[in-house]
């Protein structure tokens, strides 16, 4: 059985800001196993894909499984513009607002039309008759926005039960969910309607930041180590039996913040301009309060359920800061947090969410992100010669890598398929020397062009992480922090962020084995088992997909080598 599941509704660039409008996907899952995923943006080369609908990727998954829309057995889609409207009227306690009512229907028939017209358009898309258009929407069905994401995690943790949890700016009018997941099912327990929303709360306060919205977040998250107590946020949010509550007050008519904010939080830093230090107090103050009633709400769902697992997807559940923090407390036993947490995972949540309705068991422990597409030599090769340019063909390409990342070489990395997700795990990364304490720099000023700031990551052996993580042993997605023991600190000083903590990758020789073999041949050079990660891209662009994407990102940014497939490529 064929489940094609699809995030996104195409409402075109107006909808850079709503839930439903930004990072489109499609996923193609076969008896109950994810086989292709991607994103939208990868193909179309628009940072996150605001408005789109993932037509690319939707002929990337069919092609990767050599079947035409026609064999799908099921379309899924995972927003339901009827709950829209209905949210709007019937949250926790009934209430009218008629200005917000009227947006509501507005926006529930623009997003109903635009859905289902998409849906039929892929018939036209795949050059199907009419007969076969009718067919093709009878086949699409409608999965709620947070019972995708909270299938995304589920589904994908191997937990036999687990307490769930989904956190994000808004799906549907809900910005949480509280679930109790067995027997093959989720509960739900209870919701947040917005206002009230972690994601657009965080979101508020990059806006204020001087970062952009629905984009950055993990700018400030990166910031917040840099500050130090004494911003107040108290009062903001209450957190009382499994919900909370926002101050009104806060909430902008033009703006995410509003003069309150001004006025107890001092002018606002608008894009470029200096950080200071009451900026980066301002973002530690945030995470600490994102951490601080996350937990009032796991513990509250934990005594609920009686179960210590954690299933964790949304936006908000793309914070490692807090995954970590949240995994440290004890309060849960383990987590699973979708390495897909944002939207684009909801196009594996509403497939699997579907087959477990289904009646079918849909739980399989996810163990890699690995589907994407993958290039040829062949492909690579003639990538290469199009573009007139010189390469060697490798007959060791990961200890080649390896040699040229101890001689402090900063290398484009590009083998096997494209991760799904924001990180990049191993396929399509940037590496560097770990052991560097100049690294970070480099690869900032020269290679990202991003903010000095911001931190990079560790891929380590994962059969080392407990000589140098004190709370983690697997930890495959980067998606937890970890703090580092201080003996290793100095040794791996590029990638350890100023709090002394990592996002680790710990790879597994079973799940990248020419990956695994670029480190261990990194750790005989160097005597360290850890190199620097990144994702093989700049600034406000997508991580690379295709050979032409990493030989223009290659010739575009300082990086000294481009190891593609098993050729090798130097500046």
């Amino acid at each position: 059985m064929y489940i094609l599941g699809i995030s996104g509704i195409g409402l075109n660039e107006t909808a850079v800001s709503m839930a439903v409008g930004h990072d489109p996907a499609a996923a193609l899952i076969k008896d109950g196993k994810i086989i292709a995923a991607a994103e939208e943006e990868r193909f179309i080369r628009v940072k996150h894909a605001p408005g789109y609908f993932p037509f690319n990727a939707i002929k990337f998954c069919l092609n990767y499984a050599g079947i035409d829309i026609s064999d799908v057995d099921h379309i899924t889609g995972s927003y339901n513009p009827d709950l829209v409207f209905r949210n709007a009227f019937f949250p926790e306690k009934y209430y009218i607002n008629p200005r917000d009512g009227i947006k509501s229907y507005i926006l529930w028939k623009i997003y109903k039309i635009k859905y289902l017209n998409n849906i039929k358009y892929l018939s036209k898309y795949f050059n199907k008759s009419k007969d076969e258009s009718e067919l093709l929407t009878k086949k699409f069905k409608i999965i709620e926005h947070h019972m995708c994401h909270a299938a995304s995690a589920f589904y994908c943790s191997g937990f036999d039960s687990s307490s769930v949890l989904t956190l994000d700016g808004a799906g549907e009018h809900i910005s949480t969910l509280i679930g109790d997941a067995r027997d093959n099912k989720i509960r739900k327990i209870k919701e947040t309607h917005v206002p009230n929303s972690w994601g657009k709360f965080y979101s508020m306060f990059t806006e204020y930041l001087g970062f952009e919205p629905n984009d950055a977040e993990y700018k400030v998250m990166g910031l917040a180590p840099y500050g130090k107590p004494g911003v107040d946020m108290k009062n903001l949010v209450t957190t009382k039996n499994g919900t909370y509550k926002m101050d009104s007050r806060i909430w902008g008519e033009y703006r995410r913040y509003s003069d309150y904010i001004i006025k107890r939080f001092g002018r606002p830093r608008y894009k470029n301009e200096t950080l200071e230090q009451h900026h980066k107090d301002i973002a530690y103050a945030l995470q600490e309060k994102l951490q601080d009633e996350v937990l009032k709400l796991v513990e509250w769902t934990v005594d609920y359920t009686g179960n210590k697992k954690l299933s964790f997807a949304g936006g908000v559940a793309m914070n490692s800061k807090l995954n970590g923090f949240l995994l440290r407390n004890k309060v849960i036993s383990d987590i699973f947090i979708q390495p897909g947490a944002g939207d684009n995972g909801t196009a594996i949540g509403s497939a699997l969410q579907l087959y477990a309705q289904l009646g079918y068991n849909a739980n399989n422990r996810l163990e890699n992100v690995y589907f994407g597409p993958e290039f040829s030599n062949e492909e690579i090769k003639a990538a290469l010669d199009r573009y007139q340019i010189s390469y060697n063909n490798s007959g060791d390409i990961a200890g080649e890598v390896a040699s040229l990342i101890a001689d402090g070489n900063i290398i484009g990395w590009f083998q096997g398929r494209m991760e799904f997700g924001a990180r990049a795990l191993g396929c399509r990364s940037i590496l560097a020397d770990s052991t560097d304490p100049e690294m970070r720099d480099k690869v900032n000023a020269a290679i990202k062009f991003r903010e000095g700031f911001r931190p990079f990551c560790p891929s380590m052996l994962a059969e080392v992480s407990k000589e140098y993580l004190k709370d983690l042993q697997i930890s495959p997605f980067m998606i937890l922090t970890s703090e580092v023991f201080e003996k290793k600190i100095k040794e791996i000083p590029s990638v350890v962020h100023i709090d002394g903590t990592v996002r680790p990758q710990t790879v597994e020789k079973k799940v990248n084995p020419k990956f695994y073999r670029l480190i261990k041949e990194f750790e005989k050079k160097s005597g360290v088992p850890v190199i620097l990660n990144t994702s093989f891209n700049i600034a406000d662009e997508p991580i690379v997909c295709s050979p032409k994407d990493a030989i223009r990102t290659f010739f575009s940014s300082g990086l000294d080598y481009l190891a593609i497939g098993d050729y090798l490529v130097k500046k």
